[in-house]
């Protein structure tokens, strides 16, 4: 992050973003102060991957503000206020050599380049999902992004400034949506996770599976790539102190459910091991380590 060749933690605050090294120190400038409180957790841009980062974030003034790894605002950033406050994380996509960084509010997407300057134009008449960031679909055949409305009803957008929508069924406002490949055959699919219960369709509106959770999961729905092009779905009910990892068939990993309150991770701690370490959160700051086998 700062181009000294060493790892660095970023994240950030209601109104602050920390850059600290391993060691637990600041990086030099930081914490920087926003100009008004965020509204949703910053996203981390390296356009051309080349380590120039641009880090923006949204704020509750309906202003998106654009940094640099060194904590400065951009300058030549035009983007105009939005209409009302954005909620959701903003991604960046390149299409075709072309940049889009893509969010909306509650009404309105915005899809803009690099200075902020608007790149395609929809009139909405719905209401967005809050939780939820546009994706881009790179396993379709034409250029489009995906999101939901608030009702869970899967909206697209083409670099043709066209529109089409998808109905799966009836989803509340709070529900989590993803777009990815859960079965690994090269097309997208539709993730959702909304009170007790996850759901994959895929693009022909096909139920590919299912699992119900005895709690309400607490937050989004995390995917971790397994040896063998295999793909497993974490989710977090804090309320009942569980974590699970949902097979791409519906059927739940062995050995879980496992104790957790957080978000977890799923990697190796050690080049030689043959099994995942999976660290996760749990009372009184703890760190709890498991043993994952790979299959």
């Amino acid at each position: 992050m700062y181009k000294n060749g060493k790892l660095q933690y970023l994240f950030s605050s209601k109104n602050q973003i920390h850059l600290i090294d391993r060691l637990g120190n600041y990086v030099d400038k930081y914490p920087v102060k926003l100009r008004a409180s965020a509204t949703a957790p910053i996203s981390l841009f390296d356009y051309s991957n080349n380590k120039n980062y641009r880090i923006v974030v949204p704020c509750e003034n309906n202003e998106v503000y654009l940094y640099d790894g060194e904590g400065d605002l951009v300058k030549g950033w035009e983007f105009c206020t939005a209409e009302n406050i954005v909620t959701s994380s903003i991604n960046h996509y390149g299409v075709d050599g072309e940049d889009y960084i893509v969010f909306h509010d509650k009404y309105k997407a915005y899809f803009v380049n690099r200075k902020g300057e608007s790149k395609l134009e929809f009139l909405t008449k719905f209401s967005f999902s809050e939780k939820n960031p546009i994706y881009f679909d790179y396993t379709y055949s034409k250029d489009r992004f995906v999101t939901t409305d608030e009702n869970g009803t899967v909206r697209f957008f083409y670099s043709n400034e066209k529109q089409d929508s998808l109905d799966l069924g009836e989803f509340s406002k709070d529900h989590y949506f993803v777009l990815k490949d859960v079965d690994s055959d090269g097309s997208a699919d539709y993730v959702f996770l909304d009170n007790n219960r996850l759901e994959v369709y895929n693009k022909q509106k096909k139920l590919m599976m299912a699992y119900d959770f005895e709690a309400e999961p607490t937050s989004e729905p995390v995917f971790y790539s397994f040896p063998r092009n295999q793909i497993k779905i974490g989710v977090v009910c804090s309320s009942v102190s569980k974590i699970y990892l949902i097979n791409s068939d519906g059927s739940l990993f062995d050995g879980f459910p496992l104790y957790g309150l957080t978000p977890f991770s799923i990697g190796y701690l050690n080049s030689e091991s043959n099994k995942f370490n999976l660290i996760v959160g749990g009372q009184e700051n703890l760190l709890y380590n498991y043993e994952v086998n790979e299959n």
